[in-house]
């Protein structure tokens, strides 16, 4: 991945994360953000991270031109996406 894609992929992470950020500040502006920031040291759902008194929503963003989410994606660590890491990625927070 050159730097361009890389550039592309914080950009589009950028406007996913301005996205819900404005359309959670539209209905609960006590609402608490924190962007790139684990919580623990095997954190993969770290990009975005939204706090209510009701839930919290953790969210990992992806990037691609020319890559689809594969089932084979899910089952390898080749992506770091293997199900298992995320399941117990999710099961620490």
């Amino acid at each position: 991945m050159g730097l361009v894609d890389a550039h592309k992929g914080y950009e589009y992470q950028d406007l996913f994360s301005a996205f819900h950020i404005i359309n959670m500040l539209l209905t609960d502006d006590s609402a608490i953000f924190k962007i790139d920031q684990k919580e623990s040291e095997n954190d993969k759902f770290d990009d975005l991270t939204i706090i209510t008194n009701d839930v919290i929503m953790k969210r990992q963003i992806k990037y691609s031109d020319d890559k689809t989410l594969e089932k084979a994606d899910l089952s390898s660590e080749k992506y770091d996406l293997a199900i298992d890491t995320l399941f117990r990625s999710w099961q620490e927070y």
